[in-house]
């Protein structure tokens, strides 16, 4: 009894494997079927939709009709393949029909078998994109962005040719100052869509600006920069509406785009300016002042040939924020090193050799009571693991509470880390090519000989 039960278990569960299984490749092509359902194509695109029947079935005849004839026509293209071809925008649905005999027998019985293909045609679009400003004798390029079949046929017009025309693949050319409409239309079998761009010729176009030096900006234009005048460019700053008329303008004599305006004074610090040219305005943030780096704008020269060098501090950025003229006509006009042997050799502007240095006050004196200016070290020397330090002084200055006493052939020692713990701080401030900080320093206890 217990072997008969096991037996009688094995079998119900065999026959619920069999029940799970899902159906075989064979079971699942025992009817006929579509190689795709839906497609969406543009006027006058097509697919081609292949029948797919089961190997026992014979006398397969194959027939499909549109239920709108004017979106969608069909085609047999072969004993199974049926070609739909998109007429215009809308959808329509194809019925396939497929008759079939199971048997060779002349008793056998024709079957039928319906099956449904959707095809959408979608409209054709078309969206402009390109510059809508062009300068007289330049060309900006008007291109579609919708997508569209490849089949699809673009037309450009103008509304008036004498300020701009425009070429069969969307170039339009500025002819003169004025205003002119461009028209898009495109066109696909018996579907089509139009759009229009509005575009200005003028006769310049300002691209960019940026600072180069204090005084000077360069600019991008389009247009014939030759004839370019002073009082054609307006630049103002946004936060005090000051007017800074430019002085020059020079064209590049190799790119005559590259535009340079020289101004009769120094724009303001991390000041943000609006400059203005034939109604287009950019804006650019000048130069912080800040010195970043320093170095010659020539550092190597051609044999035998007079070459100008200058010492040139920039700052992050690279805006030019002072030259320093080192050579001129062969004749060294400045010198270019360290302040002490500077002054050894009376020199008018010494460029320094020195590291950048910004200092923030902690504590301020306002009152300045009888105290020493240093102006100049002829040569400090610091030992920097005591702190002690001295100087010869080469020329200072003695306020005494009402005036002040031009001193020299004197010299300071001290201990800097002393010093430094009862330092004060002016709160007027200075700014140099090296130095952003406090203008002046108060040590005390220092050793005058």
């Amino acid at each position: 009894m217990k072997s008969s039960k096991k037996v009688l278990a094995f079998a119900l569960a065999a026959a619920m494997v069999v029940t799970a299984v899902p159906a075989t490749n064979a079971q699942a092509a025992s009817t006929a079927k579509l190689s795709a359902k839906k497609a969406t194509v543009y006027s006058e695109g097509y697919k081609t939709v292949t029948v797919k029947t089961p190997k026992s079935w014979k006398s397969v005849k194959v027939t499909a009709t549109s239920n709108k004839k004017s979106v969608a026509k069909v085609k047999k293209t072969a004993a199974k393949k049926i070609k739909v071809t998109g007429v215009k925008p809308g959808t329509a649905k194809v019925t396939v029909k497929v008759t079939y005999k199971t048997s060779t027998k002349k008793s056998a019985k024709t079957k039928t078998k319906k099956l449904t293909y959707t095809l959408k045609v979608a409209k054709v679009g078309v969206a402009l994109s390109g510059d809508s400003v062009v300068a007289i004798g330049n060309t900006t390029k008007l291109t579609n962005t919708k997508k569209n079949s490849s089949r699809a046929k673009i037309t450009y017009t103008s509304s008036d040719d004498s300020i701009a025309t425009v070429a069969a693949d969307g170039t339009v050319t500025g002819v003169k100052a004025g205003k002119a409409t461009i028209t898009a239309k495109i066109t696909v079998g018996k579907d089509s869509a139009t759009t229009t761009k509005d575009v200005e010729v003028k006769n310049y176009v300002l691209s960019t600006v940026a600072q180069n030096k204090l005084t000077e900006l360069t600019a991008t234009v389009a247009g014939d920069t030759k004839n370019l005048k002073v009082t054609d460019f307006a630049i103002k700053s946004e936060a005090t509406n000051v007017v800074y008329p430019v002085s020059k303008v020079t064209v590049d004599s190799k790119d005559a785009s590259k535009v340079t305006l020289t101004l009769f004074s120094e724009l303001k610090d991390a000041a943000t300016y609006d400059v203005t040219l034939d109604g287009i305005t950019k804006t650019f943030v000048a130069s912080d002042g800040k010195v970043a780096s320093i170095g010659l704008d020539t550092p190597t020269v051609p044999y035998a040939t007079e070459t100008e060098v200058k010492l040139v501090s920039k700052d992050a950025n690279g805006v030019v924020l002072k030259e320093t003229e080192i050579i001129h006509d062969g004749i060294n006009t400045n010198l270019f090193g360290d302040i002490q042997y500077g002054h050894y050799l009376n020199a008018k502007e010494i460029t320094g050799s020195y590291p950048v240095a910004e200092i923030k006050a902690k504590n301020t004196v306002d009152a300045l009571q009888p105290h020493l200016i240093i102006d100049h070290f002829s040569a400090p020397q610091l030992e920097s693991a005591s702190g002690y330090f001295g100087g010869e002084v080469r020329l200072a200055r003695y306020f005494d509470g009402e005036k002040y006493i031009p001193l020299t052939g004197f010299s300071i020692t001290g201990n800097i880390y002393e010093a430094l713990q009862d330092v004060e701080f002016s709160s007027e401030n200075t700014t140099t090519q090296k130095y952003q900080g406090p203008k002046y320093f108060i040590f005390k206890n220092l050793n005058i000989a």
